[in-house]
């Protein structure tokens, strides 16, 4: 699912590059952006139970904010420092989407593995 996510960034930085730049800089500003979204999904979406489980040590109301807004953050810097290499014309516009569909992309994948922790942990009390 990071991979699926990871494509559809790199085609939304490209689409917004290409607005006003030419479509060799939307393309290289695309594939900038999808090879760092799949990175960081990678590493990421496996790591976002255990914040959760970790930060629920200390806090459990708090723990589903910071389990997704690290992986999110993370996200948000990586895409900002690829941007930041020559070849993006429009920065702040990239970093700023991705790091919409970053906070939604994560929300949603935590929201699941909560549902599915709560699912897998039910007594079946029929028996």
């Amino acid at each position: 699912m990071g991979q699926y996510a990871a494509f559809f960034m790199g085609v939304v930085v490209g689409s917004i590059n290409s607005l006003d730049h030419d479509i060799a800089t939307a393309i290289i500003a695309g594939i900038k952006q999808w090879i760092a979204s799949a990175i960081t999904a990678e590493i990421l979406i496996s790591n976002q139970p255990k914040i959760h489980q970790f930060c629920q040590k200390f806090n459990t109301k708090v723990s589903h904010v910071i389990s997704v807004e690290t992986p999110a953050l993370f996200t948000t810097l990586a895409a900002w420092g690829v941007h930041n290499i020559k070849g993006t014309p429009e920065i702040m516009k990239s970093t700023l989407t991705v790091s919409l569909l970053a906070h939604v992309g994560y929300t949603i994948l935590h929201v699941r593995n909560v549902i599915s922790d709560k699912n897998s942990t039910e007594v079946d009390i029929s028996r």
